[in-house]
């Protein structure tokens, strides 16, 4: 199967403005013309007379040709990647975590940390297209181990159907056959979209830095900056529920099934902190 890297040295350019290339399975020669062709819409002038009467996304989409741009609205609006990508480093002594959304068709999956001060920090993504469970797992440790050198055991969180008989079988019983322990608490739907649009906006302060975003993403994990940045995105008619767009949708959900786990451990620690500073206040 050719690469990404294979495919791209394929492009040419014979024309500023065009694109030219061969796909690589049906042997289809496909040429993509932009505006930019034309030499006398390339100045600044002319796009900003043209962009003026046109939304920003409308322009990306039906000018750029930006596929992360469709006609609905963003389904995490708060997410900026001029504010939340950054190149990140492993950290020592944070526990690296793994969010799962093992479907067969885009099965996906975020491989990060949490910081100590709350930030959660995407480092790496693992988005195979057709792949069974079985062949997910080795996928995710290896990515993980290139990741993080020496990595300690990860907290794997998931989607709550995966204790259910599906067509992939009980994919919790197959992954703990893995070495893999799935936590799957999370609240309803809406409010897991909530959650994490929160956590968007969220700022938390590190001392010698000020306040920074609870949230951010490395550049290399291409599938879910693009998803949160549109690709994933609602339908522009009522009841502009999510698309379910693949593989845009299966990131943001393994994604938020992370974000939901990591808030409901942080709330069940402080339960546990409560219960004990209550038994120890009696005694």
């Amino acid at each position: 199967m050719p690469t990404t890297e294979t495919l791209a040295q394929s492009i040419d350019t014979p024309l500023e403005g065009v694109k030219a290339w061969t796909n690589v399975y049906n042997r289809f020669r496909v040429v993509e013309v932009r505006y930019t062709a034309d030499p006398e819409k390339r100045s600044q002038e002319w796009i900003l007379a043209n962009k003026s009467g046109m939304p920003d996304r409308g322009w990306k989409r039906e000018y750029e040709i930006n596929w992360s741009c469709p006609a609905g609205e963003p389904v995490i609006p708060e997410f900026d990647p001029n504010v939340h990508v950054r190149p990140l480093l492993p950290l020592r002594g944070c526990r690296i975590v793994r969010g799962w959304d093992p479907g067969f068709v885009s099965p996906s999956v975020v491989i990060g940390q949490v910081s100590v001060h709350g930030q959660l920090l995407i480092l790496n993504e693992v988005c195979p297209f057709n792949t069974t469970l079985d062949s997910l797992i080795p996928m995710v440790k290896s990515a993980t181990i290139a990741t993080f050198p020496d990595p300690s055991a990860p907290f794997d969180a998931g989607d709550p159907a995966s204790d259910a008989e599906t067509a992939l079988g009980n994919i919790l019983k197959t992954m703990r056959t893995h070495g893999i322990h799935l936590s799957i608490n999370r609240p309803g739907t809406e409010e897991s979209y909530d959650s994490l649009r929160s956590r968007m906006m969220k700022m938390v302060y590190i001392p010698g830095l000020g306040h920074q975003p609870a949230f951010f993403v490395h550049p290399r994990c291409k599938t879910l900056i693009a998803a949160l940045s549109g690709a994933f995105s609602r339908s522009p008619h009522p009841p502009y529920s999510p698309i379910k767009t693949h593989p845009y949708k299966d990131i943001v959900d393994a994604l938020r099934y992370l974000n939901d786990n990591l808030q409901f451990s942080n709330r069940q620690f402080q339960s546990d902190l409560r219960s004990m500073a209550t038994v120890d206040r009696v005694w």
